[in-house]
């Protein structure tokens, strides 16, 4: 870092715009029909080097080929997060070596190798569940997949029964902010019954509780287009009908000024949280969320009609329950007395598993 830091006003450290022309490429369209823009560095640069980490997730099963997603244009990235990917049944597993969504990304690395006639060179880290690192792997792509996940898998695996109720914690701060923000709530409830293999995590019909204290708030500052994709989403029948707003908002210049100088997360991110939490609100008969405050906690905020935490929950589809117990006699109602309950208090908080349904 010290051979790079900012001196005066020079700097080379460079912060990837996905707005701007100048700076991106287009590449062609790959195999998949992907659209292939990124930035021009990966043409320019003699050797690219890109470091990341290996790690379950309900994007592609497990991470890694990270430039596809660490650099593209808002339009390209839309060719891998867009509802008919995203949203493909295809998508909705945790298996990398047959999910649609991990394919797409490497049709779009094949496609930027054979533009630029170069390869991009990756050193991928594994962490192991305490966080620190277990493995290091440095490699081309797809080359270095195999190995790292077959390692990967050997420290994330875990064997589960399939539940009729999931039950997890939602911590204050997610993967995208505070969830206090019903849409990040929203994401963090509904993203881990997609990390699955066999057979699904939560069985049909079943119910998610989510523990979170989602009070409505977001944070215009940081997710400033959130709260107009939710007034889009009320006025739907379905996220596929939300996705056609999506090429509007890829070119706010308000929301992209925002992106450029203010630290805001791209005008389109909202409608990709959407998108990955459409199969937990089709495979499960409820999402509640537990704890979320009301009118009658003195330090909730004044709760008016589709706002606060009880309306902000609605507003994403889900259930508000007061607390824990509230929530289980609301499941029970569906389960029955009896269910067979899938608790994960540290889900958010330890590296994830990947799990093997039985």
């Amino acid at each position: 870092y010290d051979r790079f830091c900012p001196h005066g006003s020079a700097s080379r450290v460079l912060n990837h715009d996905c707005h701007d022309p100048e700076n991106l490429v287009y590449m062609g369209t790959s195999e998949m029909g992907d659209y292939v823009e990124y930035n021009k560095f990966l043409l320019d640069a003699d050797l690219f080097i890109y470091t990341g980490t290996v790690v379950v997730s309900n994007w592609g099963g497990m991470t890694g080929t990270g430039v596809i997603i660490g650099f593209p244009s808002t339009r390209s990235m839309t060719s891998t997060h867009g509802f008919p990917v995203v949203g493909h049944p295809d998508s909705c597993h945790g298996d990398q070596h047959t999910m649609m969504y991990r394919a797409h990304k490497q049709a779009v690395m094949a496609q930027i190798e054979k533009f630029t006639g170069k390869r991009v060179f990756y050193i991928d880290v594994v962490p192991s569940t305490g966080g620190a690192p277990a493995g290091v792997f440095a490699g081309y792509s797809p080359e270095i997949n195999e190995p790292t996940w077959k390692f990967a898998e050997s420290i994330y695996h875990m064997e589960v029964p399939q539940a009729d109720v999931l039950i997890y914690g939602v911590p204050r701060y997610s993967l995208y902010g505070e969830t206090s923000n019903p849409l990040i709530s929203l994401a963090a409830a509904c993203a881990p019954v997609r990390m699955w293999t066999n057979k699904p995590l939560l069985r049909e019909g079943g119910v998610i509780i989510a523990l979170t204290h989602c009070d409505g708030t977001i944070d215009e500052r940081s997710h400033p287009s959130y709260a107009e994709i939710l007034d889009l989403y009320r006025n739907c029948f379905s996220m596929e009908e939300l996705s056609t707003y999506e090429e509007e908002f890829r070119h706010r210049e308000d929301l992209i000024f925002k992106y450029r100088h203010a630290y805001a997360y791209a005008p389109v991110h909202g409608f990709w949280l959407m998108y990955e939490s459409e199969y937990a609100l089709k495979q499960s008969s409820k999402i509640i969320f537990a704890g979320v405050p009301g009118m009658d906690n003195p330090l909730a905020k004044v709760q008016v009609s589709g706002t606060g935490g009880p309306g902000s929950a609605r507003d994403v589809g889900c259930t508000p329950a007061k607390d824990f117990a509230e929530a289980m006699k609301i499941a029970e109602k569906i389960v029955g007395k009896k269910p067979r309950i899938m608790a994960c208090p540290s889900f958010w908080t330890k590296i994830r598993p990947r799990f093997y349904v039985k």
